[in-house]
């Protein structure tokens, strides 16, 4: 099969999951040669009659793009220059959109995997019907070890001291 058909699908959040799933599928992209479809999705849960939903949904929507264009950001400074990048907002359910984009057998469906309690409900759910329903093979990537080990001021405390430090760096340079 030509790298013209491989494809690497990464469902995106602002999570540190996510954008450990992110970098991960921006590897395995460049790895195979395959082109990086970013995918995140929003959902519109109001009533169709409900006044000032056509703003309420644009608005959703653009939130969901700027979530999709700030997780590159995060994770690796933009949107890799060297690949093929689609970013795609798409109006649904979580796991039916990335089970529908990715729909090649030689596609790569990559997500972030669950971390503690609160997301792990969420996650899990994504995670099981992707793996049930989906036509490629499904990589579940961990998230990085702080937010696996870390309670959140332990982890808000070493994320404040890295980007001192890192300001420091470029204030030198």
């Amino acid at each position: 099969m030509s790298s013209d058909n491989r494809r690497v699908v990464v469902g995106v959040s602002d999570s540190l999951a996510g954008l450990e799933a992110l970098r991960f599928a921006t590897a395995e992209a460049r790895l195979h040669g395959a082109s990086l479809i970013a995918v995140r999705t929003w959902a519109f849960r109001a009533g169709s009659r409900e006044p000032g939903m056509q703003i309420w949904r644009r608005q959703e929507e653009y939130a969901a793009a700027r979530t999709l264009a700030n997780a590159f950001d995060v994770a690796m400074g933009g949107p890799p220059d060297d690949l093929q990048v689609d970013m795609m907002v798409a109006e649904g359910i979580v796991e039916h959109v990335l089970v529908a984009t990715a729909d090649r057998r030689s596609d790569l469906l990559v997500l972030g995997g669950p971390v503690g309690a609160a997301w792990h409900v969420g996650r899990t759910r994504i995670v099981r019907f992707c793996t049930r329903h989906a036509a490629c093979p499904v990589l579940v990537v961990p998230a990085p070890e702080l937010a696996r080990h870390a309670k959140a001021k332990a982890m808000a405390r070493s994320l404040w001291r890295e980007t001192e430090d890192f300001s420091r760096t470029l204030s030198h340079s």
